[in-house]
């Protein structure tokens, strides 16, 4: 699965609370090409907001653990309903806890 992180940076306008939101697509999207012309698409989108630079950092951070966790990529790019979401998310939580 392809993965963006499309985000704000601190005191941008529009961004009211510090946040993070999901969107998972069936198909991908394209962003077109980076520098050395390769094409950039993602089909699961990671959006974050902040106000306040150490939260954003940190959820940053909270989500590199995630984009390494293969299994949970997977999981999270099968999800099509809210409860399908949050039961990933709670089964995620207590395997770390």
């Amino acid at each position: 699965h392809n993965i963006a992180m499309p985000h704000t940076t601190e005191n941008a306008e529009g961004a009211y609370k510090t946040a993070v939101g999901l969107l998972i697509c069936d198909h991908k999207i394209d962003f077109g090409t980076d520098e050395d012309g390769e094409k950039k698409e993602a089909n699961l989108l990671f959006t974050l907001s902040a106000v306040n630079m150490d939260e954003h950092m940190e959820n940053i951070a909270s989500l590199m653990d995630v984009f390494m966790n293969d299994a949970l990529i997977d999981a999270l790019a099968t999800c099509r309903r809210e409860e399908e979401l949050v039961n990933v998310i709670k089964k995620n939580e207590n395997r770390q806890s």
